[in-house]
């Protein structure tokens, strides 16, 4: 892959199930210089940061609006 990527999201590892289990795994298939993830802090999450190679940057409060289809 070529390119680089931007992953922003509320959710991401170590934060349990569904969509961070997802993101998580997409982001640590891809190459780490790649990727650059902003999330939200959550329990264990420099624990985490620092077995894997991808690049985290967190903050304390991170609200991602949910896209929705208008009717």
């Amino acid at each position: 892959m070529s390119g680089r990527i931007l992953m922003v999201t509320d959710k991401y590892a170590p934060h349990a199930g569904g969509s961070a289990v997802v993101i998580s795994n997409w982001c640590n298939h891809w190459r780490p210089e790649c990727v650059r993830v902003i999330t939200a802090v959550t329990p264990g999450d420099r624990q985490y940061d620092a077995a894997h190679p991808v690049r985290v940057h967190r903050l304390w409060y991170l609200n991602v609006p949910k896209v929705r289809m208008p009717r």
